[in-house]
């Protein structure tokens, strides 16, 4: 299989498309998509952070050690570069985590470490390190502390533990989602994981250099726009390579176009409480869903769940979808929206 047209399926970035999420930035009080934190159990010991779609972030917590027989001010400087390095390390892991859905082996993240770690943190462009929950940090969630247990000051000096949260973009120029397409980085975790991939066949995701279908740019006049498919109550969580079956076959997300996916992701996600905002008719809400899938999405019911990030529609559904794409080529246009529990 040729790496150079096959990017590392966990840089799919699972969010709003630009334009919403940078409306919603803008626009506090008008915010779809989810927030949820994410724990990745990396050989027993977990790594936490948390996915705010909205805002097109993704949040990291590290804590740091001071050097051996440092003290005062040397002690917490240490301790807190320490805190930065590991957050860097964790946000790498942490996103391949989501791909392999929370699992992976002490061994295996030793070996994403080792040979990835360099280039992935070279190509993303962290922003603010926040380092004492109490302060009032705005743009931050307001449970983001008590969502990451994050609950001590910058620095302990009973036990020299300094914790900080790192933010990094979910998608567009110098995010997770680009740094994990470029060559340097896909490549070298492709030889990290060597057949990994095989033990989780769900997660598999062509990202190839698959041009556009310009039909899909103006679909037909009449044509359905869109697809919003309803996962409430299927435990679904946010993910970097979401798909739909039908039965045990993909009918949507497992071949995309590689710029199309990291600029807006595979799919988008509502939450349960906006997508009932967006069913009564929530004009502020509307406009937004609009962005995703156009004026006239079609709806349906998921099934089943695949795992924590796919889902099966049944038979008639499947075949509905699927005809109504030959017409308006929403597909092609990533125009899919999941509505999951937060």
């Amino acid at each position: 299989m040729d790496l150079r047209k096959v990017a590392l399926l966990a840089a799919v970035a699972v969010v709003l498309s630009g334009s919403a999420a940078l409306r919603a930035q803008d626009n506090r009080d008008v915010q779809i998509g989810v927030q949820q934190t994410v724990t990745i159990n990396v050989g027993g010991k977990p790594i936490s952070g948390q996915v705010d779609l909205a805002r097109n972030v993704v949040y990291i917590k590290s804590e740091g050690l001071p050097l051996a027989g440092s003290k005062g001010a040397q002690a917490r400087w240490t301790a807190k570069e320490s805190a930065v390095l590991y957050a860097a390390r964790n946000l790498l892991l942490m996103t391949v985590g989501m791909w392999m859905e929370g699992r992976m082996s002490a061994a295996e993240g030793r070996l994403i470490e080792s040979k990835v770690a360099a280039a992935f943190k070279g190509a993303v462009k962290t922003g603010k390190i926040y380092d004492d929950p109490k302060k009032n940090h705005g743009p931050l969630p307001d449970d983001l502390a008590s969502s990451l247990g994050w609950q001590a000051d910058e620095f302990d000096p009973n036990d020299g533990i300094f914790t900080v949260v790192m933010e990094a973009p979910f998608a567009g120029a110098g995010s997770v989602s680009a740094a994990m397409c470029t060559p340097s980085v896909s490549q070298q975790v492709h030889q990290a994981l060597g057949n990994m991939a095989e033990a989780h066949p769900e997660a598999k995701v062509e990202l190839q250099d698959v041009p556009m279908d310009t039909r899909a740019l103006a679909p037909s006049a009449g044509a359905t726009t869109g697809v919003i498919v309803d996962c409430r109550g299927l435990g679904l969580r946010v993910a970097l390579n979401p798909k739909v079956f039908k039965g045990d076959a993909p009918i949507y997300g497992s071949q995309v176009n590689t710029n199309a996916a990291v600029e807006r992701g595979i799919a988008g996600y509502i939450s349960a409480g906006d997508y009932e905002k967006y069913t009564k008719g929530d004009a502020a809400v509307a406009r937004i869903v609009k962005e995703r899938v156009g004026a006239s999405p079609m709806t349906v019911k998921a099934a089943e769940a695949k795992g924590t990030k796919s889902v099966a529609l049944s038979a008639e559904d499947a075949d509905k979808m699927v005809a109504a794409n030959e017409k308006g080529h929403f597909f092609e246009r990533l125009a899919v929206m999941f509505v999951i529990n937060e």
